[in-house]
């Protein structure tokens, strides 16, 4: 599971920087455009094999990676709503 986990987490990583501008700035119209699990999903289950971590996952082990990610991805959006103006 740890490797799902890896998985999952691998993309929300590469967009930490993102949320951090949103944290900073309060630009919460920015943070309702962006949809970050379409782009995981487009990696997870693209017909194209790289070298990622995700396109060696089993298809179970796909939809674990998604399960985790959107968990992840939910827990985010809470921390952001709660920061964001009164």
């Amino acid at each position: 599971m740890p490797q799902v986990l890896t998985a999952a987490l691998q993309i929300m990583s590469e967009q930490k920087d993102f949320f951090r501008e949103i944290r900073q700035t309060k630009d919460f119209d920015k943070a309702i455009t962006f949809i970050p699990y379409a782009q995981f999903l487009g990696v997870c289950f693209s017909e194209k094999e790289d070298d990622s971590l995700l396109s060696r996952l089993p298809f179970q082990e796909k939809i674990s990676a998604v399960s985790h990610y959107l968990l992840c991805t939910v827990a985010l959006w809470r921390g952001l709503w709660k920061m964001r103006p009164s």
